[in-house]
């Protein structure tokens, strides 16, 4: 709880409430403590966290993204502007990743438009849902 009211990074919580959990006696073994990350798919959003990471580091997306989206001037052209080159790497690549490189782009983006970033956060996660349904590996369902 401690952790959580200092604004840890959440993963900082999940593994130190794990390993008091576990070093207390709460869990009694190490399969029902660390069992979890053994999961495949665990593993694999692990990954896809890792590469949109190190995409985004690259200053590659910034660029592109921050040419194409510009200054609109309504949440509708701003939501096209922003769905537009969004739908096709979710149709090619995973959809996780996309949308783990395009949250600061879209908190980025947000603070120069003054618009609130909850505006597009949620429609950009439904968008990658549906166009990510037409690649049978870009979706986490169909992982």
């Amino acid at each position: 709880l401690w952790l959580l009211l200092m604004q840890c990074q959440a993963d900082v919580v999940l593994i130190s409430a794990t390993l008091v959990l576990r070093l207390s006696g709460a869990l009694d073994n190490d399969r029902d403590a660390w069992g979890g990350f053994s999961n495949s798919v665990v593993l694999s959003v692990a990954v896809l966290g890792i590469v949109s990471a190190g995409v985004h580091h690259t200053g590659v997306i910034d660029f592109i993204f921050m040419r194409v989206l510009g200054h609109p001037k309504t949440y509708f052209a701003a939501i096209l502007r922003l769905s537009l080159p969004a739908m096709p790497l979710a149709a090619s690549i995973s959809n996780t990743c996309v949308m783990g490189v395009m949250i600061p782009v879209i908190e980025k983006w947000c603070k120069e438009i003054n618009m609130p970033p909850r505006l597009f956060l949620m429609p950009m996660s439904y968008i990658m849902l549906v166009i990510g349904a037409f690649a049978i590996f870009s979706t986490s369902s169909n992982l």
